[in-house]
């Protein structure tokens, strides 16, 4: 009898580990702020407008301004991320605050999930571009290392000054400002 017992417990503590060892584990990480930024193609669509509207407006008087919103570029970064056959993020969320644009997220790497977070500093360069850095970002719990976010800041600053990019658009940004869940850039054609 005793021995039929131990073997129960046996294969009951053999199909829980493997059912844990199936099962996804979530490591957790930074906290994702309450407020959540809803995504929409509208939202997308309308910062790709204001971008050309304000291109073409400094045609006209060689001042160039835009004011992008959380929502806007929190559905950019949906979209593009949409787009990926695996992309590093999903359910991202972008936030303009203290001077910072914060992107959230949640990563997976094989069974497991986290929590991302990547706080960048915005500012312009001495030739009118903009100049994005990385200063802190997290992988659940953890920190991610330097070398890792130098290389995610060329990618990043890439991405930004791609398509819609000052060169593109052979606008000379002169400042970039990001409070209260607004970024502001404004320049001069070059």
């Amino acid at each position: 009898m005793f021995a039929q017992t131990k073997i129960r417990l046996f294969s009951l503590a053999a199909v829980l580990l493997l059912a844990a060892a199936a099962c996804r584990i979530n490591l957790g990480g930074p906290p994702v702020p309450t407020e959540t930024i809803p995504v929409s193609d509208e939202a997308a669509e309308s910062l790709d407008n204001a971008w050309e509207s304000a291109v073409e407006r400094s045609v006209e008087t060689g001042a160039f301004t835009i004011v992008i919103s959380e929502m806007q570029l929190t559905s950019l970064v949906a979209q593009s991320l949409a787009k990926q056959e695996s992309p590093p993020l999903r359910d991202p969320q972008v936030y303009l605050r203290d001077g910072q644009l914060q992107v959230y997220g949640v990563a997976t790497q094989g069974n497991v999930d986290a929590n991302v977070l990547l706080s960048l500093a915005v500012s312009v360069d001495a030739d009118g571009y903009p100049d994005i850095e990385i200063v802190s970002g997290n992988f659940g719990p953890f920190p991610i290392p330097d070398e890792v976010l130098a290389g995610f800041s060329s990618v990043i600053d890439e991405a930004f000054t791609g398509e819609f990019g000052p060169a593109a658009t052979g606008i000379r940004i002169e400042s970039i400002m990001i409070d209260g869940g607004l970024m502001s850039i404004t320049g001069r054609l070059r």
